[in-house]
């Protein structure tokens, strides 16, 4: 049921209010329609999964300067193009997703959400084409399940500079078939953290003042051959179910540059099978946690490392024994490790 259908049409609908309902406010498949200054509110129902203020699946829609609020779901977007728009709008008092996004990557624009257990857009799903996360909401990673979010072999993760990206639960993850691009600066950067980090984003869950632990999320798997990218990021409280690390680059290569990994249950940094890896102008603090982790980890992989500092890690630096550091300055281990030694052989 809707209020109002288009199916493979692309009409104009605006300044209009859709009011009541169990299904669907405006339900468009296929469609490159444009949604613009309208009122869509209480298309609530049960307050299920399939009451949507606006529900989008395929086309290239754009959807602005609306105000979605009090909906079980304020928008949804499923699988449309790389075309589609969400810029300008307004998510109030959402019982239980201001937006949800599934395997799509529409334009997110300067959007605001206040009043939903999840004030930002929840993601998950698989991508098939480069996609770029950015805009002034938070992203959330779904935890429920295995889903999470994915890329397919090749495909490019762009994440825009000042952009924060937050995780559901400890199974929360990202596996990435494709390089991840992740280069904030000093003045904008771009954070990866837990759901219930208040301290990056606000309180983005709505259940009031909280801070992360260690282990509140996966982590993000590249496993492609491309070079993933992360300048000016900060990877906090990572290392829940599964994780192999909270960055873990896996087959490709990677430039990791002025960079804090913090507060981790497993490992943070990790390099497996990776030909090679530059790390430089980084933190690593508090890896502590199930397993034995370390701070940083090596497995068949080569390194150049530069201006890297250890502080109360449980091992600061890790390896198989097969890897190599080809280059190597002002690597900073204090006593705050429990192990603070860098492993013989891989020394240059």
């Amino acid at each position: 049921q809707a209020l109002l259908f288009a199916e493979n049409a692309s009409p104009t609908i605006k300044d209009s209010v859709f009011e009541g309902g169990q299904g669907y406010g405006i339900r468009l498949r296929n469609s490159n329609a444009e949604i613009v200054g309208n009122t869509i509110r209480d298309i609530s129902g049960s307050a299920t999964f399939a009451s949507v203020g606006v529900y989008a699946e395929g086309g290239g829609p754009s959807i602005k300067n609306n105000l979605f609020e009090e909906n079980a779901i304020g928008l949804s977007s499923e699988s449309s193009t790389r075309g589609a728009v969400i810029d300008g709008n307004v998510f109030k008092n959402n019982i239980r997703y201001s937006a949800l996004i599934s395997s799509a990557c529409p334009i997110f624009g300067s959007n605001t959400a206040t009043g939903s257990p999840i004030n930002g857009f929840f993601i998950q799903g698989r991508l098939s084409e480069n996609c770029t996360l950015g805009g002034t909401l938070p992203f959330v990673v779904s935890g429920v399940g295995a889903i999470g979010l994915s890329t397919a072999d090749g495909v490019m993760l762009t994440v825009e500079p000042g952009s924060i990206i937050k995780f559901e639960s400890a199974l929360a993850h990202m596996t990435l078939g494709g390089p991840l691009i992740a280069k904030g600066t000093a003045e904008k950067k771009i954070y990866f953290t837990s759901l219930f980090d208040d301290a990056r984003g606000g309180d983005t869950d709505g259940g009031g003042v909280s801070q992360g632990t260690s282990g509140d999320w996966s982590g993000i798997r590249s496993v492609g051959s491309g070079t993933t990218t992360v300048a000016h990021a900060e990877f906090r409280f990572g290392g829940g179910f599964g994780s192999r690390g909270v960055l873990s680059i896996e087959n490709g290569g990677a430039e990791i540059s002025d960079t804090l990994f913090e507060d981790g249950y497993r490992h943070g940094l990790s390099f497996r099978r990776s030909p090679y890896a530059r790390v430089s102008n980084s933190d690593f603090v508090r890896y502590r946690g199930s397993g034995v982790p370390s701070a940083l980890y090596f497995e068949l992989s080569s390194a150049e490392l530069r201006n890297l500092h250890f502080r109360e890690n449980q091992i600061a630096i890790e390896s198989d024994g097969l890897s190599a550091i080809l280059f190597a300055d002002t690597i900073d281990i204090d006593g705050t490790n429990v192990i603070s030694t860098i492993p013989a052989n891989l020394l240059p």
